[in-house]
């Protein structure tokens, strides 16, 4: 519900009684009317950085990620080497560091433990359901109704697209 607001008072009228206004536009009009939920003393302190920053900041960060781990290997070596003295824990921990980082600029990372998503054979949508007698994968009744349709031969070629075709010998 709008906030009430005072009609405006035409100059015409003397009379002590509000006049409506002449415009709905005037008396919708919400710019003049204080805004509580806005504070008057926030400014905006944050710094947006552009794409260049970010990646330049990212591989310095990965450099001395990988210096650090260049470290605490020569550490290890000189610690089998017997020239420096250490815990059995700090030997641990440094056995256990990784080869090398993941991150924005490897390809390299662990596989999935989320199970492969199964998609239509015939439209390459979600695929819920799964036709027991051919074994096409499909997403609504009106592609399970074209599957029913389909001669063996193209219900083959479908499989093998997916590569789970029957090959009879």
């Amino acid at each position: 519900m709008p906030p009430k607001k005072k009609a405006r008072q035409s100059s015409v009228s003397d009379s002590s009684t509000p006049q409506p206004p002449d415009k709905v536009v005037d008396y919708y009009n919400y710019y003049d009317t204080a805004r509580p939920f806005k504070n008057p003393k926030w400014s905006n302190t944050k710094r947006n950085k552009i794409y260049k920053q970010v990646m330049a900041i990212e591989r310095e960060r990965e450099k001395q990620q990988l210096d650090s781990i260049k470290l605490d290997k020569q550490k290890l070596a000189d610690i089998k080497a017997g020239e420096l003295e250490a815990s059995e824990e700090e030997i641990k921990e440094l056995e256990n560091l990784p080869d090398s980082l993941t991150n924005f600029f490897t390809i390299e990372c662990p596989p999935s433990l989320l199970p492969p998503a199964k998609y239509c054979d015939v439209t390459g949508l979600r695929a819920n359901y799964t036709d027991p007698r051919t074994r096409l994968r499909y997403n609504s009744i009106q592609v399970y109704d074209v599957i029913k349709t389909l001669q063996p031969s193209s219900q083959q070629q479908f499989l093998s697209i997916r590569k789970s075709e029957t090959v009879l010998k």
